[in-house]
């Protein structure tokens, strides 16, 4: 199998996407991670119009699939959207003209963060395999970040045989150090890469201060952190390695 190289793509919003998106079109990069609430402005903005919001984000999409047809570059963005007049967290995994959709399997459901209360997502005590796209012959699946936190969402991956695990996320109050150590330890655990898009900037609403940090990472199948951003717009670009991931997988024997 040969190696192929991902990227993860930090932002505040996708005013300045196809310039990225190019770039991966130049450096023949095979897939690009957005982080959440990148594509729309962030919940608690996003409620204050919805109807507007998710008509924005149509048009957006639609922009996206004409671009797909023009750079080669899969997009993995996480939207908000609807369907039969329900609201819904998704990936949609954009390529070639087309989009596939998988919605989140856990939701946020706290008094400063809640997305239960908006979005009609099911969120299955058993949940469903993850949506998976193949690249090179090797298994790639996308998480939003709540859900990297769920045992049983990892053993659906493993039962996959995934590889690389796409995780998008809109991280916040200084928890750098806790992300890390999760990531980190979720592709040691399950001899794969994990590949982290967080977003930045801020919310300015009421208390407490909402200040998204950046830190978007690349980890081995070690579970080393191999590359990560800073705290402003920049691109992650990283190659992955079918033998690093085989080697793991033989050595461990986790999967």
């Amino acid at each position: 199998m040969e190696s192929f190289d991902i990227a993860a793509l930090q932002l505040t919003n996708i005013e300045r996407l196809e310039s990225y998106w190019k770039i991966c079109e130049e450096q023949d990069v095979r897939l690009l991670l957005l982080g959440e609430y990148v594509v729309e402005p962030f919940l608690h903005d996003w409620q204050k119009d919805i109807e507007a919001n998710l008509a924005q984000t149509q048009k957006l999409l639609t922009s996206f699939m004409d671009l797909s047809k023009k750079y080669k570059t899969i997009l993995a963005a996480p939207i908000l959207h609807r369907k039969n007049k329900k609201n819904y967290k998704s990936f949609a995994l954009i390529k070639a003209g087309k989009v596939r959709y998988s919605n989140a399997q856990r939701l946020l459901d706290f008094s400063h963060w809640n997305e239960k209360e908006l979005f009609g997502n099911t969120t299955p005590k058993n949940p469903h395999s993850p949506l998976t796209l193949e690249i090179c012959k090797l298994k790639i699946a996308f998480l939003f970040g709540f859900e990297a936190y769920f045992d049983e969402i990892w053993i659906k991956l493993r039962a996959q045989n995934v590889d690389v695990v796409c995780v998008a996320t809109a991280a916040t109050f200084g928890s750098q150090e806790r992300w890390r150590a999760i990531l980190q330890s979720r592709a040691f655990l399950n001899s794969c890469y994990v590949l982290r898009a967080n977003r930045i900037g801020a919310y300015h609403g009421e208390t407490p201060h909402w200040e998204f940090y950046g830190d978007s990472l690349f980890i081995a199948p070690s579970g080393a952190v191999e590359s990560f951003l800073g705290k402003d717009e920049e691109l992650l670009i990283a190659k992955i390695l079918p033998d690093n991931i085989n080697e793991h997988k033989t050595y461990w024997k986790f999967r």
